[in-house]
């Protein structure tokens, strides 16, 4: 299903625009999932290598934030192939064709064992993020929860009656 069309027929039809859009470029590649799952397992990590936030992170492990700079032949896939998705989604969204320069400053993996949690949290400062999942577990599991950052970080007093 392209959400994309459906937002956009909502819009139009409602008469309202939207100033502050979150796109959602939905890709996939199984043919990466093999092997890039046999590279981050045989790396054995363990623990919360980045360091960061170890706090809000539960029953899962983390790498370093540098995996896209692996000069591991899997793992350079991974990066072209996001490169490319990144590309495709930025033109499609400016209904344009320009090949971008893109910068990875940070990459990583997680895996989580039963029961892993990731509590809530930003990546401020990105403009583009991405996450590509080599295995779900059980149903219910490996679930990415997206919630608007604006209407979380703000009460607007003046306009409270129209929540009742």
């Amino acid at each position: 299903m392209n959400y994309s069309k459906i937002i956009c027929l909502v819009l139009t039809i409602s008469n309202l625009s939207s100033f502050f859009p979150t796109y959602l470029g939905l890709h996939q590649n199984i043919n990466l999932v093999e092997e890039v799952k046999e590279y981050i397992i045989a790396r054995q990590i363990g623990g919360i290598q980045s360091g960061c936030a170890p706090n809000i992170k539960k029953n899962l492990v983390e790498s370093d934030f540098d995996l896209f700079a692996d000069s591991n032949e899997s793992i350079q896939k991974l990066v072209n192939y996001f490169s490319s998705c990144l590309t495709k989604t930025i033109n499609d969204i400016h209904k344009e064709k320009i090949s971008y320069r893109l910068v990875y400053n940070e990459s990583w993996f997680h895996i989580g064992k039963k029961n892993s949690v990731h509590e809530l949290h930003m990546h401020a400062g990105c403009s583009w993020c991405g996450i590509y999942y080599i295995q779900a577990g059980e149903e219910g599991s490996g679930e990415t929860v997206f919630i608007n950052p604006i209407t979380q970080q703000y009460s607007d007093f003046g306009n409270r009656y129209l929540l009742n």
